[in-house]
């Protein structure tokens, strides 16, 4: 026994008294009521001697003091009972004096019927007051039994009632759900379907992609050529002008030296001319030849002055050309870049915008899966409760 458990000390304190008590008893029987103080003192020390063999046997406390307390008062307890039973003994002995003495009640076992008959009567008037009192709780158990059945067909009623208002809130309510799962069966349907096209668009993005990484580099390869193509045009236009200025100067070189030339020669024609026009009587033959021949070269260094300046025109008006050209090229290059740069920025956009939406849709179709999940847990616990079940969502 756990002697912290006040209950079972008190059952095992109760049951050791009790042994005292029908140990006295027998003795009692056995002794003819004991009639003399000895035989109550004998039978007492041999009662309470194995009244606390029964208490020590049966307690099982490790704290002595718990033991020590117990003792004591089974102990109270049994002297109580024996001064109980040493008073009952001096009454006793005291009524069969006083009877002895007593001539006109005609003796003891007068006395004692005497008294048998009060305490008969005293106990059939006790058993009447019983039987009324027996009686008034047979008729409010019956009371109470009706109306514990009229609780019980009105419990029944409306549980009845309940269960039907609940099955038929139960049923409406699984319609409902039942309803919102199709609902969210053909959304969830969508969303599949939207996620399977949105996965080829993510393999279109995928090449696009690719495509992209094409394009940079063929703006890269673009770019090398237009950097390369600008320094060509520069390194040509650079050359152009330096040809055609040092053709420029030997042309006004040689122009420079042919006027000089054209100028001495036509001195020498006027000096000429004068010395013909003093002197006509000389033979000017070979001088008007010479004049002549002077006059056609003359002519010819005019036409080739001419040419010369032509050409030097025409190799201005190449240059101006070639570099128009350059530039024109150079222009068109350029354009052809910033197209690439404009569909690479476009395809850059259209896979930015298309992985918004891949994610705004896998967002979407998670929270709808979660929404879902629950609806059906919310309606499995109101189901649970309905009937009396227990239910855990995972």
């Amino acid at each position: 026994m756990d002697h912290d458990d006040p209950t079972d000390a008190k059952k095992v304190l109760v049951r050791s008294f009790l042994h005292y008590v029908e140990l006295m008893r027998k003795d009692y029987d056995c002794l003819g009521q004991a009639r003399t103080l000895q035989m109550l003192n004998e039978s007492h020390a041999k009662a309470k001697d194995e009244a606390l063999m029964v208490l020590d046997s049966e307690i099982a406390a490790d704290d002595p003091a718990v033991v020590g307390q117990l003792r004591n008062r089974l102990l109270q307890n049994i002297e109580q009972q024996l001064d109980k039973r040493r008073n009952e003994l001096e009454d006793l002995s005291n009524w069969k004096a006083v009877s002895s003495n007593d001539s006109n009640d005609g003796g003891i076992e007068v006395r004692m019927e005497k008294e048998l008959d009060q305490q008969k009567q005293h106990y059939e008037l006790l058993l009447e007051t019983k039987a009324a009192e027996m009686d008034k709780l047979k008729q409010e158990r019956d009371r109470m039994s009706s109306e514990n059945e009229e609780l019980k067909q009105r419990l029944e009623k409306s549980t009845s009632q309940a269960t039907e208002m609940v099955q038929s809130d139960l049923d409406r309510q699984k319609a409902l759900y039942e309803n919102l799962l199709k609902s969210k069966d053909l959304e969830l349907e969508e969303l599949r379907q939207d996620r399977e096209r949105l996965s080829r668009n993510v393999e279109e993005l995928q090449h696009q992609a690719a495509e992209v990484s094409q394009l940079r580099e063929e703006k890269n390869r673009l770019s090398s050529e237009v950097d390369s193509l600008r320094q060509q045009v520069m390194a040509n236009t650079k050359e152009a002008a330096e040809e055609a200025a040092r053709h420029k100067a030997e042309l006004e070189d040689l122009t420079r030296s042919w006027q000089q030339m054209l100028r001495t020669k036509e001195e020498l024609l006027e000096f000429k001319t004068e010395e013909s026009t003093r002197q006509p009587n000389l033979n000017f033959g070979r001088e008007e030849e010479d004049i002549r021949q002077l006059k056609e070269e003359i002519m010819l260094k005019d036409k080739s002055i001419r040419d010369l300046e032509i050409l030097l025109q025409t190799i201005d008006n190449s240059n101006e050309v070639r570099k128009a050209c350059l530039q024109k090229q150079l222009r068109n290059e350029q354009e052809k870049l910033n197209v690439t740069k404009r569909a690479f920025q476009a395809h850059v956009q259209a896979v930015n915008r298309a992985i918004s939406k891949l994610q705004g849709w896998t967002d979407v179709e998670s929270h709808y899966e979660t929404f879902i999940g629950r609806e059906i847990c919310s309606y499995s616990q109101r189901l649970a409760a309905a009937f009396g079940f227990s239910y855990e969502s995972t």
